[in-house]
């Protein structure tokens, strides 16, 4: 080769580099509408929608692969991956949910190192509320009364809130203001507890807020009868030992026997004759009514005017007057009630009476203090539904067991707190039998055994007696039967 070609080669390398690194380089242009996107401050639970644009401004597809750092107060309405062809524009969708008060924020990559990351900020309004107390005991309510407590309500959040109580527990109402509770403010309610039904009963209050905020109060109550000592009382049972007035099915139709008992008769006398009219209401009909003692039976259809021809029935604690049938239909869910109520043109018109074989006719009162004195609590044929959460036992005197007992039962007593603890037995005229606790306990759950005993050790008659505590803050009784 020439010294001449040589020349011209050198010369067209050296145009060839030239053209090479002056000429424009083909870049990927990811241009976003904004790298950092604000919200509005959102209360807690509701959700913004936003609306932003990445637009390609290059010769070449643009490929985005979105990523949300991890957090619960931000989302993406569309993060499927995609391609932007060039001079298209893509709209993306951030979302803003907070699930709680303050400064929230989270950072997006569109995993494409030409394009920023992009920043979600917003800032979330708490909706949170402190309750006082978040324990409720109403302790033991006699059936046909109320006992009422009260809980406050604290706004502590940052915007005002509707507020609302709900209980799934029949016979306890929530009674209090009404409408918007601003910041700060302290709203006072009242749970109202009716008892409709004997027994223990546990459960809670779900209060709202505004969704997601919500807080549960839990109560505790014990229902029982009322009956004092020396009072003439008429009530119905299921079992022989007149003490059950609560039965169950499990559901299918079924026979029951009923007792109907005067119980603790004043004056103490021989029962010549008495009136009444039982009713059933729900599934379930009364049959075959047993009358004890020769008997006349003035009164027609479910009224029952009885007197007793022969031989008065025996004074006692508990005097039968009657058996019945109770049939009970196939039903489920179902609580069934027994009432008596007086019978219509009756001796002693508008009262349930007793005729005492010498002296005056004697008002009967109901059992349970009021018109229904028995239960039946049909079974559930379908599945039963989730049980409400426990409460936490409450302070007081437990159930003893057994109940009635032959020749000891357990006396059993929760405590709040430490301190001097005494736990009495006395008999219905009020009078000390023994003492079983009479010393400082730790708080918590405690029993002691009583033998059926007095304080010198000598057996006492069977009957009913009562249990009393007395602890720091708390005092509590109960009945409990003693059967030979």
């Amino acid at each position: 080769m020439t010294n001449r070609n040589l020349v011209l080669l050198s010369i067209i390398l050296a145009l060839a580099l030239t053209l090479t690194l002056t000429a424009p380089a083909l870049a990927l242009d990811c241009q976003p509408s904004q790298t950092e996107f604000n919200f509005q401050p959102l209360k807690q639970g509701m959700t913004a929608y936003g609306t932003m644009w990445i637009h390609n401004n290059s010769d070449e597809p643009l490929r985005l692969e979105f990523d949300l750092e991890d957090t619960p107060h931000f989302s993406l309405g569309n993060s499927w991956n995609t391609t932007v062809q060039p001079g298209a524009t893509y709209t993306l969708s951030p979302n803003f949910h907070p699930q709680s008060g303050g400064e929230h924020e989270a950072w997006v990559s569109l995993g494409n190192e030409m394009c920023e990351d992009i920043l979600l900020r917003g800032t979330g309004l708490g909706i949170t509320c402190d309750m006082d107390p978040a324990f409720v005991d109403f302790g033991n309510v006699p059936l046909g009364s109320s006992a009422s407590r009260t809980v406050q309500l604290t706004n502590t959040g940052d915007v005002s809130m509707d507020i609302t109580g709900t209980s799934l527990e029949p016979g306890l109402a929530i009674l209090g203001p009404s409408g918007s509770m601003p910041p700060g403010a302290t709203w006072t309610f009242t749970l109202l507890f009716t008892p409709e039904l004997p027994g223990l009963y546990t459960g809670v209050v779900s209060w709202t807020f505004g969704y997601p905020s919500y807080d549960y109060l839990r109560f505790a109550a014990n229902a029982e009868v009322d009956m004092a000592p020396g009072e003439n009382r008429v009530g119905l049972f299921f079992d022989d030992q007149y003490t059950s007035t609560m039965a169950y099915t499990d559901g299918s139709a079924e026979f029951m026997t009923g007792y109907l008992v005067l119980t603790n008769p004043a004056p103490y006398e021989a029962v010549a004759g008495w009136e009444l009219a039982p009713m059933v209401t729900g599934s379930a009909s009364l049959y075959n009514w047993d009358i004890q003692g020769d008997f006349i039976n003035a009164g027609s259809g479910n009224n029952l005017i009885i007197g007793l021809g022969g031989a008065p029935l025996p004074p006692s604690d508990a005097v039968l007057l009657a058996t019945c049938q109770i049939y009970v239909a196939e039903s489920a869910g179902e609580t069934i009630s027994v009432n008596l109520v007086p019978a219509v043109n009756s001796t002693y018109p508008g009262v349930m009476a007793w005729q005492p074989a010498v002296g005056d006719p004697q008002v009967m009162l109901p059992f349970t203090g009021m018109e229904t004195v028995a239960w039946i609590k049909t079974g559930q044929l379908s599945a039963a539904p989730d049980p409400l959460p426990e409460a936490a036992p409450a302070a007081g005197l437990l159930a003893n067991v057994p109940n009635p007992f032959n020749p000891s039962t357990e006396v059993r007593f929760i405590l709040a707190q430490d301190g001097p603890t005494r736990v009495s037995i006395y008999d219905l005229t009020g009078r000390l039998v023994d003492t079983l606790v009479d010393e400082t306990l730790p708080a918590g759950s405690h029993g002691r055994t009583w033998s059926g005993r007095d304080s010198r050790g000598l057996p006492v008659a069977s009957g009913t007696y009562y249990v009393r505590l007395e602890a720091p803050s708390l005092q509590d009784s109960r009945k409990i039967l003693l059967l030979k």
